[in-house]
């Protein structure tokens, strides 16, 4: 499975990044906010087409509300998670009203450990658990 990472934190992507080749997830870009996410997966020579997009929530320039919002207009029906660390009940229900929907993952510490690790071990491609 392919995935595409957006977050400003670029620590915490290089993280999200390891921890999903780990479970045999190749990583085919990464963007630190939603409008360098929108210019690579719509540049027509990158071709790029992930099969899940990690976005946080909560970012400059463009948001990951905002970004799933053009992605889809774009017409592109890719499965989104989208994390946050606030989990205020704003971005719940942002994230509830975006086109098609999305996973939210919230929290933080152990919770948050807890919920990234349930919810990639039941996406997690077949054999590399």
């Amino acid at each position: 499975m392919n995935v595409y990472l957006i977050d400003d934190d670029a620590a915490l992507r290089q993280a999200v990044a390891r921890f999903m080749e780990r479970f045999g997830f190749l990583v085919l870009g990464e963007a630190g906010n939603g409008a360098d996410a929108l210019r690579a997966l719509s540049d027509p020579c990158l071709q790029l087409r992930p099969d899940l997009i990690i976005s946080d929530c909560q970012m400059p320039v463009m948001d990951g509300l905002s970004f799933a919002r053009r992605f889809r207009a774009m017409g592109r029906p890719t499965p989104m998670v989208m994390l946050s660390g606030q989990g205020g009940e704003e971005v719940v229900i942002a994230v509830s009203a975006a086109p098609n929907g999305g996973t939210l993952v919230t929290g933080s510490s152990y919770l948050f450990d807890m919920q990234v690790s349930r919810f990639f071990t039941t996406i997690a491609p077949a054999g590399s658990l």
